[in-house]
């Protein structure tokens, strides 16, 4: 296959209408055919999607491109960063050979920008604290902050079953930790009636978890939780309230990267400010 016939044939499959984000070109034999454009359309960006790679290939990099071309369309990201690898989307970039000689083989022009950005924590750690309490984060999302495996994760969900049923409030993480003593002390038997037998070995671990949880400087996953009562919008409400932000509402235009088998430390919020995609 010629270079024509391949930029024809990659214009074929990209050829849609309407606004998209420029990831680069397609390569053939080595060489880089700018007229070949790789483009993913604005509209499917509220659809799951998976970027995989050996390390070194791009793929940190390649989910920052996303980012800055959804903040350029006005459209805010939630990015979970555990080791601060996307924290420079805050600051222009700083030109060197590798970045001009890629532009150079696309045949665009590179600008230096920088974003919008505002560094959420869930825990002690510096930035605006994200505010939630245990019972928002849900037995699924809270059985993997925890690492737990398919049978600790069914007790976290009896637990929430069982303050649901009860009204019981799980507000922090000191909480949860009396539920689970509750449930294996004085009101035992019936639980084990109600809801089926409690593992004590699976109740050991997940309180050895959470000590470790608390131990990283979370105290409860989500620090400091407001008042049931408080109107005070949180860090990411005010951030989809900004520019770009109603657009996301509207059309559920948003897009996540998700870290699971760790324990999220922080979280970075790129808000869209509405400009325009560069080429």
């Amino acid at each position: 296959m010629d270079k024509t016939n391949f930029s024809d044939v990659v214009k074929k499959g990209y050829g849609f209408q309407g606004e998209f984000i420029y990831l680069g070109a397609g390569i053939l034999e080595g060489g880089v055919v700018p007229e070949a454009a790789v483009k993913i359309p604005l509209r499917t960006m509220n659809r799951h999607g998976l970027i995989t790679g050996a390390t070194g290939t791009g793929k940190t990099k390649t989910l920052s491109i996303l980012a800055e071309g959804l903040s350029e369309a006005g459209v805010p990201v939630l990015l979970m960063d555990i080791k601060g690898d996307l924290s420079g989307l805050a600051m222009p970039g700083t030109e060197n050979s590798n970045i001009l000689e890629r532009h150079k083989k696309l045949g665009t022009a590179w600008e230096p920008s920088g974003f919008p950005v505002e560094f959420l924590s869930l825990s002690a750690e510096k930035g605006v604290r994200l505010r939630a309490t245990v019972h928002e984060f849900g037995p699924i999302l809270f059985s993997k902050i925890l690492g737990l495996n398919d049978t600790q994760s069914s007790l976290v969900s009896l637990v929430f079953k069982f303050c649901d049923d009860k009204q019981l409030p799980l507000v922090d993480l000191k909480d949860f930790k009396k539920v689970l003593e509750y449930i294996t002390g004085e009101a035992k038997a019936n639980v084990q009636a109600e809801y089926g037998l409690v593992s004590m070995t699976s109740i050991s671990l997940i309180l050895r978890k959470l000590i470790e949880l608390e131990q990283q400087g979370a105290k409860s996953p989500g620090l400091p939780y407001p008042s049931p009562k408080s109107n005070e919008l949180s860090p990411m409400e005010k951030m989809m309230q900004g520019v770009g932000g109603q657009v996301a509402r509207q059309v559920g235009r948003t897009f996540a990267a998700t870290v699971t088998g760790a324990v999220t430390r922080s979280l970075l919020g790129v808000m869209g400010f509405g400009g325009r995609r560069r080429r």
